[in-house]
């Protein structure tokens, strides 16, 4: 009877320390998850900024070529 209360406790430390480890783990995985969303978002920001620059510069390159055609 009381070896089956001390594995009864035994393993109720066991699968607490368990979670407990499980619980920590997914919190870690969510900081990271969060933090890669983040640099996402940064980088679609970058990307759509890059792209406003390449539509000015495609449409300097118009009014040159306009303007080297007309001469």
């Amino acid at each position: 009877m009381v070896l089956e209360n001390e594995t009864v406790s035994a393993i109720s430390l066991l699968s607490q320390e368990i979670l407990s480890k499980i619980g920590w783990i997914i919190q870690a995985i969510g900081g990271l998850l969060v933090i890669y969303i983040i640099l996402i978002i940064v980088k679609i920001f970058t990307i759509k900024k890059e792209l406003n620059i390449l539509k000015e510069v495609q449409k300097d390159l118009k009014i040159i070529k306009k303007k080297l055609k007309i001469k």
